[in-house]
């Protein structure tokens, strides 16, 4: 438990600092200045068997630290608490029964499941995040392109995490 806590403090620290530091700086002007937000990748990892409170008020947290960093007013602890609460669902629906029998481990899992899973996630971040920073309707257009391009980036910045950090499975 000691390990484990020490673990996602350190994930903590580091997601935030590189997402203020170098995350926010990159856009990709072309994709009506898509960003991505690899920092949701704490609120994916965090442990499984973390009780529900537990798992609301740390990803709770973690959105107030980003929001507090990037002045956007509570949309960043709105979207991961969204995500923090879904998160089961979307496990169940990713996954299946490995996660129903509680034998998923994230460092055993195959490719398809990781983007299922981090595809939903990141969407469900997003379409909260640009809808409350936002906040109109007759921006509705500009929402979606933002939620979309922003999506696949983050996405792809996510698995290529995942994907440098698997043990190979030969």
């Amino acid at each position: 438990m000691n390990n484990n806590f020490i673990g996602n403090s350190v994930r903590f620290i580091i997601l935030i600092v590189f997402q203020i530091l170098v995350f926010n700086h990159v856009s990709l002007s072309f994709l009506s200045n898509a960003n991505p937000y690899p920092c949701i990748l704490f609120v994916l990892l965090l442990p499984l068997k973390l009780d529900k409170l537990a798992l609301l008020s740390i990803s709770f947290i973690f959105g107030l630290v980003l929001d507090m960093s990037q002045n956007t007013g509570g949309a960043h602890a709105a979207a991961c608490l969204v995500l923090a609460y879904a998160r089961p669902l979307i496990l169940v629906s990713s996954f299946g029964l490995s996660y129903e029998n509680q034998s998923l481990k994230f460092a055993d899992i195959e490719l398809k499941g990781m983007i299922v899973y981090v595809l939903v996630g990141t969407l469900l971040h997003h379409i909260i995040l640009f809808s409350l920073e936002v906040f109109s309707w007759s921006h509705i257009f500009f929402i979606i392109k933002q939620i979309v391009f922003s999506a696949l980036f983050t996405s792809i910045c996510v698995l290529l995490f995942f994907g440098l950090t698997q043990k190979n499975k030969s």
